[in-house]
């Protein structure tokens, strides 16, 4: 075995050039370190040959940041330890490789024994996914209706530069003047889609599990039903103190009828019963805390959704862990439907790539935003379909061109789309990245990007990593 961790490029790693959107690229070679020392050995030899990396992990994503466009690619997802836990004055820390899977993560937080049953919020849809990818998109995931975003529940990181220094950045410990907005490191490194450096450890936030957890998905046979539902859910989200609903899902129609259409392809499934086609609309919802008060919120929320058509015969409850990751995995099956799709269609023409929208609009009422988003459909010939996060109205469109007509008709549609988008003010990018398949519709003074640019001038001014993404 060569000595080194750096192998030239063949097709033996040829699935390391893409990712789930299709986006594909190509390297000159690839690297999979185990350990920050070998993470170090690869930038040190790469530096010297003036040859930029791209950081990979576990190949989830979906805009291509992590497929590489020449260079080299370091692939992290070995770097997977569990590094140290601490606990003190009731704060729970876990430090991790950004290898770790978010599955593996699950496990790792059940040893840790104690009377005191954690876990880690962010819950991205996608479980495969490595947390060094939740820092590097600062992802949402479904808790956030209750939880909010990644980047709360990240206290510190390890971060690597291109010049082989090796940084611990803690949460608050310096801030940086970017573009006249006071940014603290550690935030400037969560979204940066590996743009700045490679991160070799992560130390994460905890928080204790609730005591009991309840799910619930309402069907709905008009999808504005739905919405108005939707709008009771932002304006009035059922929190007490013994109880809060922490996921708020919506899932419309077209999602409902593609996953019952590759349901045999879905062997997870096998336990999800069939979902009447009649269904427009599906809205699922997670209540944890005290079991009192999750019966008293199941019973407010059971009577509103009848209020806006919802069969409650029809709905589907569960509750405990082991019931609730079924119906985690129906939610799941949506996008990775969409992927599967997408795959099969770029199959027949490899033009085709994954499109979709990560457009969050806070402040709207969820049927402004839909109506919105039925409107810009309407002259769209290609398949598509629509879920997401009620809160803050954050949800992905995913169309479905098959040939290169399509493929540049949904194309020329996402860059107006996310240019009236920003009209409405929604923010345009918001946990699935810009990598370097939406960078093109992004214009040049998106905030995002300005900040980015500024940043990659302090950290990276040679473009060392993951040339290409962004800008």
């Amino acid at each position: 075995m060569n000595s080194r961790p750096i192998f030239p490029m063949d097709e033996s790693y040829e699935e390391y050039i893409h990712d789930e959107s299709q986006f594909s690229g190509s390297a000159q070679s690839i690297s999979f370190p185990r350990s920050e020392e070998e993470i170090c050995a690869v930038i040190s030899e790469m530096r010297e040959q003036q040859i930029p990396v791209t950081v990979q992990g576990g190949k989830t994503g979906i805009a291509g940041s992590g497929v590489p466009l020449g260079g080299h690619l370091m692939n992290v997802a070995d770097c997977s330890r569990v590094l140290e836990y601490s606990e003190t004055d009731g704060k729970y820390l876990l430090t991790v490789e950004p290898g770790l899977r978010l599955t593996e993560l699950k496990q790792e937080m059940a040893k840790l024994g104690g009377p005191v049953h954690l876990f880690w919020p962010p819950e991205p849809t996608e479980t495969s996914a490595t947390v060094g990818g939740v820092a590097a998109a600062a992802a949402s995931g479904i808790c956030s209706y209750a939880y909010g975003g990644a980047r709360q529940y990240f206290e510190a990181a390890r971060v690597v530069l291109a010049d082989g220094t090796v940084r611990d950045i803690r949460c608050g410990d310096h801030f940086l003047k970017v573009n006249g907005e006071q940014l603290d490191e550690l935030d400037a490194f969560l979204g940066s889609e590996g743009m700045l450096g490679v991160f070799s450890a992560l130390t994460l936030r905890l928080i204790p599990c609730p005591a009991e957890q309840w799910g619930i998905a309402f069907f709905f046979e008009n999808r504005q039903d739905a919405w108005r539902f939707a709008d009771e859910l932002q304006s009035d989200p059922v929190r007490s103190e013994e109880a809060q609903v922490t996921a708020a899902e919506y899932i419309d129609g077209n999602s409902i009828r593609l996953v019952e259409s590759k349901k045999e392809l879905l062997t997870k499934l096998g336990s999800i019963p069939p979902i009447d086609p009649t269904f427009d609309a599906m809205i699922y919802l997670e209540i944890a805390g005290e079991e009192a008060g999750i019966e008293s919120a199941a019973e407010i929320l059971m009577e509103r959704a009848t209020q806006f058509g919802s069969d409650p015969d029809r709905a589907w409850a569960v509750s405990g862990e082991k019931e609730i990751e079924s119906l985690r995995t129906f939610r799941h099956a949506v996008p990775e439907t969409a992927n599967l799709i997408v795959e099969e269609n770029h199959r027949s023409n490899a033009e085709i790539t994954k499109l979709s929208t990560d457009i969050s609009f806070e402040g709207k009422s969820f049927t402004q935003i839909m109506n919105w988003y039925e409107e810009c459909l309407k002259d769209l010939r290609p398949a598509h379909c629509i879920f997401g996060h009620i809160g803050e109205n954050h949800l992905h469109c995913n169309l479905f061109p098959k040939n290169s007509s399509e493929q540049q008709q949904c194309e020329a549609w996402m860059s107006w789309m996310l240019q009236e988008s920003a009209g409405l003010g929604g923010c345009v990018v918001t946990e699935n990245g810009v990598g370097k398949l939406k960078r093109r519709w992004l214009p040049s003074d998106n905030a995002l990007i300005s900040r980015m640019r500024k940043l990659k001038e302090i950290y990276d001014p040679t473009n060392f990593w993951n040339p290409g993404n962004m800008f």
